[in-house]
């Protein structure tokens, strides 16, 4: 049988339509990429929509309120208390909410970094869950922290780790613990520091999810529940800047859930190793003090 010699190239493909054949592929290509932007912008007006009316809101009731006070015209202390409270747990959520915000930023830009102090890791994990007591308190859920050390009993049980990360790290998974929980749920933070590697978990028993949503619950601005009937608070920051968060350390973030049987969030990350630790700042409460 007489062969056939190969067709010329024209313009590296074989024939027409082998470049046709990779144009539409680009086309493909071009237009999956056109609608994640599309989705992505979407994403972020209703993140400003939703961040606006999160900050609004708080600042409204703390200045409503606490104008109340400040000119006299609650007399009845019960009240007082009461308008105290709310304005406390409004200038938190707000603290909250902003320290996310800000933390954002910066991973976007790629300038967040790290500031290795010394932690007392029980007694860090201790006082972060305290800061969410009155949120637990409003839905009657109970917190319950335990903690176990592998270190020997003899040793001084420090962790060298930057403070305020790892606090916004406990804090976004005790935060959404809490929200998607039933009232006279649990709350569970458990630790396990072994030498140079720290692992805490947090569990929860509320509405859970899917796991086909595993990888949806880390991307920025996203949220299952969403809507007019949305239901819970949130901007769909917290899980996705966790996730950086814990990235920058080097570490770890997993995840199992079942939908009506609450979550488990677990996070391992390793000890940091500035050029000297001699002189490095301690903290206990995700505040560094230096002496």
């Amino acid at each position: 049988m007489e062969k056939h010699p190969d067709k010329p190239l024209i313009n590296g493909f074989k024939s027409f339509t082998d470049k046709d054949r990779a144009l539409r592929q680009l086309m493909i290509t071009l237009e999956a990429v056109n609608d994640r932007l599309k989705e992505s912008e979407s994403l972020k007006t209703n993140f400003l929509s939703n961040i606006r009316n999160e900050i609004n809101n708080p600042l409204t009731a703390i200045m409503g309120l606490s104008q109340q006070i400040m000119e006299g015209n609650v007399s009845d202390f019960n009240i007082i208390q009461r308008n105290t409270r709310i304005i406390f747990s409004e200038a938190f959520d707000l603290d909250f909410q902003l320290r996310n915000i800000f933390i954002a930023a910066e991973l976007e830009a790629g300038e967040a970094s790290l500031c290795a102090s010394n932690v007392d890791v029980d007694a860090f994990m201790q006082n972060t869950m305290n800061t969410f007591v009155h949120k637990a308190n409003q839905k009657k859920i109970s917190l319950i922290f335990s903690q176990k050390s592998l270190h020997n009993a003899r040793e001084n049980h420090v962790f060298m780790t930057d403070p305020e990360k790892l606090s916004l790290i406990v804090s976004n998974l005790l935060n959404n613990a809490i929200e998607f929980s039933p009232d006279k749920a649990t709350v569970e933070l458990d630790t396990i520091q072994n030498g140079k590697r720290l692992t805490f978990s947090v569990r929860d028993y509320g509405i859970g999810f899917h796991m086909d949503n595993e990888k949806v619950i880390f991307e920025r601005f996203r949220q299952l529940d969403t809507g007019a009937r949305r239901t819970h608070r949130g901007h769909g920051l917290g899980l996705s800047i966790t996730k950086d968060i814990i990235g920058l350390f080097g570490g770890t973030i997993s995840v199992e859930s079942a939908e009506g049987k609450g979550s488990l969030f677990i996070v391992s990350i390793p000890e940091l190793e500035p050029e000297t630790q001699i002189n490095a700042p301690f903290s206990d409460d995700g505040n560094v003090f230096i002496f």
